[in-house]
């Protein structure tokens, strides 16, 4: 990969035809300019830099790009005009130093399929205006401080395939309202504070390949339903405090 070195120029964000900007791992450094004079933009991919974010005016001028489809990662702050970006489809902001709270204008991204805050600083609880993104696959948030409950918001992804929120602190009991995500295919919320039993609507998830409840405070049987995921390839439920036989 080609090391760039230095500022990205400003002769780029003034080409008004480019369609996609990939300039991963190039060494790239200096505050991210503006791209609003790039109306066809689709993909702008720069991560794996030393980017600054500045003031963050570079975020507010995406969106005047009406195309924009996937976004990189960034860090710092997730400021408020992250919800201009209305026709995003896909971003992931996972694996960066990002910290607070989701701010309230992630619930204006209703064109989401793919939302991923994994591994960052961020903390508070999941705020329940994100059930507003019911076109969302996949939902990731593992490897944050997030705390209380699930909001039931989140309960109506009727095309949610994959959720994983594992390594946080949520707590209280894993609601009964679970078993409405039909078409979960990954369901991880393994180290968490999560009490009590598996709700036996779990069963109700017939298309569930990954399922981990492990190392939480659940204790009972382990419910019979298990044995009628047919589709169920990885099982984890170690570090609880079941009792009785396997069934």
């Amino acid at each position: 990969m080609t090391h760039l070195s230095g500022p990205i120029p400003a002769s780029l964000a003034n080409m008004s035809k480019l369609e996609m900007i990939y300039l991963v791992a190039t060494g790239l450094t200096g505050v991210v300019p503006s791209f609003g004079l790039l109306p066809n933009l689709r993909d702008l991919d720069l991560a794996y830099n030393h980017l600054e974010a500045g003031d963050w005016s570079f975020l507010s001028s995406l969106a005047n790009c009406t195309q924009l489809k996937k976004q990189n990662k960034i860090y710092g702050i997730i400021p408020s005009e992250i919800g201009n970006l209305r026709s995003l489809t896909i971003l992931y902001m996972d694996n960066n130093l990002f910290s607070g709270h989701i701010p309230p204008s992630i619930g204006n991204l209703s064109n989401l399929q793919i939302l991923s805050f994994a591994l960052n600083d961020l903390f508070g609880e999941i705020p329940d205006y994100i059930g507003n993104l019911a076109q969302l696959i996949e939902f990731h948030i593992d490897g944050n401080n997030f705390s209380g409950s699930i909001p039931s918001s989140l309960w109506h992804w009727k095309h949610l395939e994959k959720l994983d929120i594992s390594d946080n602190s949520f707590f209280g009991y894993i609601p009964p309202a679970v078993g409405n995500l039909s078409s979960i295919r990954d369901l991880i919320f393994a180290r968490n504070n999560f009490f009590e039993h598996i709700p036996s609507t779990v069963g109700n998830l017939s298309n569930l390949s990954i399922l981990s409840f492990a190392q939480n405070n659940l204790f009972g049987h382990i419910p019979e339903f298990v044995g009628n995921l047919v589709k169920l390839t990885n099982l984890f439920l170690h570090g609880n405090s079941f009792s009785g036989s396997i069934p």
